[in-house]
C-alpha cells in the first residue's frame, strides 16, 4: 500500500451491496452501493440492519454518465431523495448519507451534495467544492449550501475529488482544482478536531484522456492516488482515526470494481511526518 501503509491500514471491499464496518469507537457504519439506483434501492430497503451510519457514493440517484441532464432529471432525483427519506423515518437509528444533486443552492446550478438524512429529514448539506473537471464545473455551483454543512465537529464529509484540496501539496493541484471554478478558494472541510471522514465517491474518472498517466495501469494509477491521499490526511490530520469510502465506478475508466474501504490509523496515534514528501 506504499506510503499510506506506514500510516494506515486498509479493509477494502471491491464489490458493489452492502457492506459492513466497525467504526474505531466501535458503533457498526455501512456503505451501500449499486451499480445503479435501482440496484442500490434494493439493497437499501432489504431490511437489513444498517448500523449508526449509511454511506452512499456519489450522485448515486442519477447516472454519472450525462451530466449536462441533470437539470431534466431534477423530479426523478428529488423523488428518490424522498423514498431514502421516508426509508429513513422508519429507520430512525441509522444517519443516511446520500449522494445526490440538490437543487436548493444559491444561483441557477444544481450542487454534487451529500445530504445527512436522519428520521426523515435532512439535517446536513455538503455541497461539493473542489473539482479537476471542467466538464463538472460547467454543470455544479462549487459553493455551499448556505445552511448546515456538517454532521459534527468529530465527523467531517467529503464529495471525491474534495480530498485533493485538504493538503494540496502536488505540483499543479492547486491551480487545478481552481482552474474554472466559481470558489476557488474554498475552506477546507477537514477540521483538526475530525477524527472521522466520509469520502463519498466515483473515484475512477477517466480525466486524463492521452496523458502520459495513462501509460499506468488503470487498476494501479486510481488505487495508488486514493492511497496517496488519504494518506495525506492522516498525516496532516493528527485526531483523524479513520476514513470510510463509499464508492462506485464510472463507465470508461477501466476500472471494474468499486474502491469501497474503511481506513483506520496505525498505533499510536500520532501525526506522522510528511516521509513522502511535501507539506500540510
Amino acid at each position: 500500500m506504499s506510503e499510506l501503509a506506514t500510516i494506515a491500514e486498509a479493509d477494502y471491499r471491491r464489490s458493489y451491496g452492502h457492506h459492513v464496518f466497525e467504526s474505531v469507537r466501535g458503533d457498526t457504519m455501512s456503505v451501500v452501493s449499486g451499480a445503479t439506483y435501482e440496484d442500490f434501492w434494493s439493497t437499501l430497503s432489504s431490511g437489513n440492519d444498517l448500523g449508526r451510519l449509511a454511506l452512499t457514493p456519489e450522485l448515486m440517484t442519477a447516472p454519472i454518465t450525462a451530466l449536462d441532464q441533470l437539470a431534466t432529471q431534477r423530479d426523478m432525483i428529488e423523488d428518490r431523495v424522498a423514498q431514502v427519506r421516508e426509508l429513513s423515518a422508519d429507520t430512525p437509528v441509522t444517519t443516511f448519507a446520500l449522494g445526490t444533486a440538490t437543487f436548493n443552492n444559491p444561483g441557477e446550478r444544481p450542487a454534487n451534495s451529500l445530504l445527512f438524512i436522519r428520521s426523515g429529514e435532512v439535517v446536513a448539506q455538503v455541497n461539493k467544492s473542489h473539482s479537476a473537471s471542467a466538464a463538472e464545473k460547467a454543470v455544479f455551483t462549487m459553493r455551499p449550501q448556505g445552511g448546515r454543512n456538517w454532521l459534527s465537529h468529530q465527523v467531517a464529509a467529503l464529495v471525491c475529488s474534495d480530498i485533493l484540496g485538504e493538503a494540496p501539496i502536488m505540483l499543479g493541484v492547486s491551480t487545478v482544482l481552481a482552474r474554472g471554478s466559481d470558489n476557488p478558494v474554498p475552506a477546507r472541510k477537514v477540521p483538526d478536531s475530525a477524527t472521522t471522514v466520509l469520502l463519498s465517491s466515483c473515484w475512477a474518472v477517466p480525466l486524463l484522456n492521452g496523458s502520459m498517466v495513462e501509460t499506468v495501469p488503470p487498476e494501479d494509477r486510481f488505487k495508488t492516488a486514493l492511497e496517496y491521499h488519504v494518506g495525506l490526511l492522516f498525516a496532516c490530520r493528527p485526531n483523524l482515526e479513520e476514513v470510510l469510502v463509499a464508492d462506485r465506478t464510472v463507465i470508461g475508466s477501466e476500472v471494474t470494481a468499486p474502491y469501497i474501504g474503511h481506513f483506520t490509523r496505525r498505533d499510536p496515534v500520532a501525526a506522522p511526518s510528511l516521509a513522502f514528501g511535501g507539506r500540510c
